[in-house]
């Protein structure tokens, strides 16, 4: 499922609203609505957007708009576009019409979320007018004294992350390598071979974790897991210096998402409390010392020719999206906080894409037996949904409804 969000911000009583779009599949099929006396099923992003053609194309996916509130409850389907294959200046369109819409109801945007799709990469490039090197933020067009950051889904960049590690072999598209030490899948397959059983329960590991498939590379929890502090600190503890860069990852991506996750049921882990200070450490480690780890490892690589020191390192994706996402992220705290009354904090947990994920379970879980939905069948989900007061998280879902 490929998506992108946009995070606002209402001035007014300091309320922060939530408005995402993603880009689902729907059924190919056309179906004649009476209440609109008009055939539903055909591409429709809007006649300023549509490129002219003879016979007008059938609609494969929908583009949905979607509002929630970050500090309440609220949250509400909006709109959505029947779309085919939707390009990036289509996107940016929208998503400029969409922003000068709220704009008119006074709520500014202030963050875009999105996951690593082509088109949301794209788009961030053509939003970028202040010609930043790495397009994490963007000017405001309709209130130029503010900025729009714009951020990659951070559990979409750890589920990134461990695919490199897992394309990580002889032979395979990538040969992970730091100052001479490898960083290899093998290394974390055989954790269950060089641990006992107990010391495996402590770091929740199962064969699900090693043997991945499409089902198992969507799992958040298997790469938060997988990329773990303890996982690390056996790895060091028994896998000796051949081990040591692959634990040196593993808790540097431990890290970097607990700050990316800050919550108020932080437990014993001090990386997990909410911001509060604007002077915060922890803000400082997002903006520069994660991102000299990375730019380091990447100075480090060596080879006859750009592909061979490529195959060392993170994909070209995964690097901009983690250096974008820990810059915005950490400005867009500041400004919260900076925004916001006296002992204010903030929860970097709820900016992410999962109520948008969340709000797709209940489509699917509405339909029924229908999982793959018309455009006009999808439209009557929509129609119901926005009738109930709260959503509900889908059992065995991916994600977390955070209240």
């Amino acid at each position: 499922m490929d998506g992108c969000d946009i995070f606002i911000f209402k001035q007014r009583n300091f309320y922060n609203d939530t408005f995402y779009f993603i880009v689902v599949a729907v059924k190919e099929n056309l179906v004649y609505n009476f209440s609109q006396d008009k055939i539903v099923g055909f591409v429709d992003i809007g006649e300023e957007r549509t490129v002219s053609t003879a016979f007008p194309d059938v609609a494969t996916h929908a583009l949905q708009l979607y509002i929630r509130s970050i500090m309440t409850n609220f949250s509400r389907p909006v709109a959505f576009f029947a779309t085919k294959s939707l390009k990036s200046y289509q996107l940016t369109s929208i998503v400029w019409e969409a922003i000068a819409a709220l704009q008119c109801c006074g709520i500014t945007v202030i963050c875009i979320i999105a996951d690593g799709m082509g088109t949301n990469r794209k788009m961030f490039q053509e939003m970028n007018n202040l010609r930043l090197p790495f397009p994490y933020k963007c000017r405001n067009v309709y209130d130029p004294e503010k900025d729009i950051y714009l951020i990659s889904d951070p559990p979409h960049l750890l589920k990134t992350t461990r695919n490199n590690i897992w394309a990580s072999k002889p032979h395979g598209s990538k040969l992970l390598k730091y100052n001479e030490h490898y960083i290899l899948w093998e290394h974390f397959c055989s954790v269950p071979r060089l641990f006992d059983s107990k010391e495996l329960r402590c770091c929740k590991l199962t064969d699900a974790h090693f043997n991945l498939h499409s089902y198992s590379k969507m799992r958040v929890c298997y790469a938060a897991q997988l990329l773990s502090k303890s996982v690390s600190k056996l790895m060091k503890k028994r896998g000796g210096e051949k081990m040591e860069r692959s634990a040196w990852l593993a808790n540097l991506m431990n890290k970097w998402f607990d700050l990316m996750n800050t919550r108020v049921n932080y437990g014993y882990n001090k990386d997990l409390i909410p911001y509060k200070d604007v002077h915060d450490p922890r803000l400082m480690w997002l903006s520069d010392t994660f991102i000299n780890e990375l730019d380091n490892w990447k100075g480090s690589t060596k080879g006859k020719n750009e592909l061979e020191k490529e195959k060392q390192f993170l994909s070209k994706q995964t690097y901009a999206g983690l250096v974008m996402a820990s810059k915005a992220m950490s400005e867009l705290v500041k400004y919260l906080l900076s925004a916001s009354p006296p002992g204010s904090y903030v929860c970097t947990r709820r900016i992410n894409q999962d109520p948008l994920e969340a709000f797709f379970g209940q489509v699917r879980r509405t339909g029924g037996s229908n999982e793959a939905p018309d455009v006009n069948s999808y439209g009557q989900y929509q129609n119901i949904i926005s009738c109930m007061k709260q959503y509900k998280q889908v059992k065995g879902s991916n994600v977390e409804i955070v209240d």
